[in-house]
């Protein structure tokens, strides 16, 4: 999910915050200053871990390799995107922030329900959720389009990987294919 920002990187009065990549955390329109600068640094940290994992590495690689161009990430942090959502990329087109969702739940329960929802593990969820967010700062703005690709992406990964991996990529690449086709339904 993602959304365009204001050059003041406020949604319809929406509580933010965010880290800057030199560590600096900033909020807008916050009710509940304190919990969503510790909810933005959460999150920070894990967008952090997954650009030096393996596994941000080989999207990053596979996306570039595909021609993609990546929005520049000013940022992560949390905000208050709704109950539905678990994260999302808050873009101009031009740069962006990744941000967990903070609207009265943390983003380690979205992301444990999300991993029930679809029956995998939460280490997955996680990387779905932050795959599916980089893959819209790689251009996929709309949700049909990123799943397309994320189910690509994730096909790619299973056939490169054996075993419990493999099966991981499988189930994916399954949800990625699952959620193109609830994309596609709800854009007609």
């Amino acid at each position: 999910r993602y959304h365009n920002i204001p050059s003041e990187y406020s949604i319809n009065g929406m509580g933010l915050a965010y880290v800057t990549p030199e560590g600096n955390a900033n909020v807008i329109n916050s009710d509940r200053p304190q919990t969503h600068v510790r909810e933005a640094e959460y999150m920070d940290d894990i967008v952090r871990d997954y650009l030096r994992s393996e596994q941000g590495q080989q999207f990053v690689n596979y996306a570039l390799s595909h021609g993609r161009k990546f929005l520049q990430i000013i940022g992560a942090g949390a905000a208050d995107l709704g109950e539905y959502t678990v994260a999302a990329l808050i873009h101009d087109g031009e740069k962006g922030l990744i941000v967990s969702n903070y609207d009265g739940k943390d983003f380690r329960s979205r992301v444990d329900e999300l991993a029930d929802m679809y029956h995998i593990s939460s280490a997955a969820a996680l990387e779905y959720v932050l795959t599916h967010e980089f893959a819209h700062a790689a251009g996929n703005y709309n949700e049909e389009s990123n799943e397309q690709f994320l189910k690509q992406y994730f096909t790619h990964r299973a056939e490169e990987s054996e075993g419990a991996e493999k099966e991981k990529y499988e189930k994916l690449a399954e949800i990625a294919e699952q959620r193109e086709g609830e994309a596609a339904e709800m854009g007609k």
